[in-house]
């Protein structure tokens, strides 16, 4: 898989979504893509997309216009979860095809689509794989696509069977019920209902404890 990755100009797709949300995803992949190729800060890439992008023509080329909050969402989750984010989308890889030898638009993809698996729980899984796959058509003719869809189906199978995907040396990622609750707004301070969820939870392994911590390799912190 290769890829142009001259410069950190975001990737131009040769098919764009139609919807606002599509339209975001797609723009959160290419604003990825940028950081990971010429070092962006998230703050930095995310005001430049909204005030000179979005919706706007740039040399030539016309970005659709874009929910603004969910681009944001999702380029400043990938940033803030990449740590979980990353080992997930590794364990959905085959053993020899570390994450650092994907294509740099494949990876932003991965990354954007295990984000919100992870995390918007509001939405339909199908629809988020499918967007992915779809962003992928939109910038690759070959396999692209299909690893995309594969490495997002494993993903969501696992999570969603409540199985452990394990990353060996590394931990384990399972999913746990938080049922329903009281909670307080942290700006108004008035009390909120919660609702029942599902979350990913992840337990680190006792080979990553002990290089954390020498000597302490079986002690485990309670769930």
């Amino acid at each position: 898989m290769t890829s142009v990755e001259n410069g950190a100009e975001p990737r131009q797709p040769s098919i764009k979504p139609v919807n606002q949300r599509g339209a975001a995803r797609l723009a959160a992949v290419q604003a990825l893509y940028q950081m990971d190729v010429g070092g962006t800060g998230v703050m930095e890439v995310v005001a430049e997309y909204e005030a000179h992008r979005l919706g706007k023509e740039v040399d030539g080329e016309t970005y659709l216009k874009a929910d603004p909050s969910w681009f944001r969402s999702i380029v400043s989750g990938v940033v803030r979860d990449q740590t979980k984010i990353d080992p997930l989308v590794r364990s959905a890889l085959q053993e020899d095809w570390p994450l650092s030898r994907l294509d740099t638009t494949v990876r932003a993809i991965l990354r954007a689509g295990a984000f919100e698996i992870l995390e918007r729980k509001d939405v339909p899984v199908a629809v988020i794989v499918t967007e992915y796959v779809e962003i992928a058509r939109a910038f690759f003719e070959n396999d692209e696509p299909k690893l995309v869809n594969a490495v997002l189906d494993e993903i969501t199978d696992a999570l969603a069977a409540g199985n452990r995907v394990e990353l060996r040396g590394f931990g384990a990622f399972s999913v746990k019920n938080r049922p329903s609750r009281s909670g307080r707004n942290p700006r108004t301070g008035e009390s909120v209902f919660v609702e029942e969820k599902w979350v990913p939870f992840f337990k680190t392994g006792k080979e990553l404890r002990e290089r954390l911590n020498p000597g302490m390799g079986d002690v485990e912190d309670e769930d």
